[in-house]
């Protein structure tokens, strides 16, 4: 009942017009966008109680999906639900989720754009995500130089994916920008764990 309060007040919201018609129907959403993360993440734990998520793909592996389940693909719907309704967290979620195929059809593509639009609301998880994506070529033509810039934003902000793509980027080395550094590479990677 009270989400569909909150989605008739988004709507009268938007109807009253004006300038902050639509920063108070965001507000007003928020609460909304909260139930559909947590309906998406009861949905794939019950999910995870009867199967494996499946391991990462290599990069370039464009594979169908290992994992289809009906909790998964209901799941997948709650976090596109949640997504439209502007939450970051939801956006991450679901990256994850078509990054390695579950609930849907392997989709590095839509994967990148999920991490792009948590990144750039500032959700640390996503700027790892997007510093991911660029490093290994996923979903995105790779480039260090995007990997290494969206890493170190993430790094600032404490996110684990982050280090582990700057120690990674400091293995490898990043020409112009950053040269490789082995006790660099291990100090993030350790970080990261």
């Amino acid at each position: 009942a009270r989400n569909q309060f909150t989605g008739m007040r988004v709507v009268r919201l938007l109807d009253d017009g004006g300038p902050a018609a639509s920063q108070r129907a965001v507000q007003a959403a928020a609460p909304i966008s909260k139930v559909m993360l947590a309906e998406a993440d009861r949905l794939a734990s019950t999910s995870r109680l009867r199967s494996s998520l499946p391991s990462p793909p290599a990069p370039g592996d464009t594979s169908g999906s290992t994992l289809l389940t009906d909790d998964d693909r209901r799941a997948n719907e709650a976090y596109e639900q949640a997504v439209s309704a502007g939450n970051a967290e939801a956006a991450v979620r679901l990256a994850e989720r078509y990054e390695v195929g579950v609930g849907a059809p392997r989709d590095p593509e839509r994967a990148f754009l999920l991490y792009q639009k948590a990144a750039q609301a500032g959700l640390p998880a996503g700027m790892g995500g997007r510093a991911g994506a660029y490093l290994n070529g996923t979903g995105t033509p790779t480039d260090r130089a995007k990997a290494l810039a969206w890493a170190r934003k993430g790094t600032e902000l404490e996110d684990g994916r982050s280090m582990n793509m700057l120690g990674l980027l400091y293995g490898l080395g990043v020409p112009g920008q950053l040269a490789a550094d082995a006790a660099q590479a291990l100090k993030w990677t350790q970080r990261a764990a």
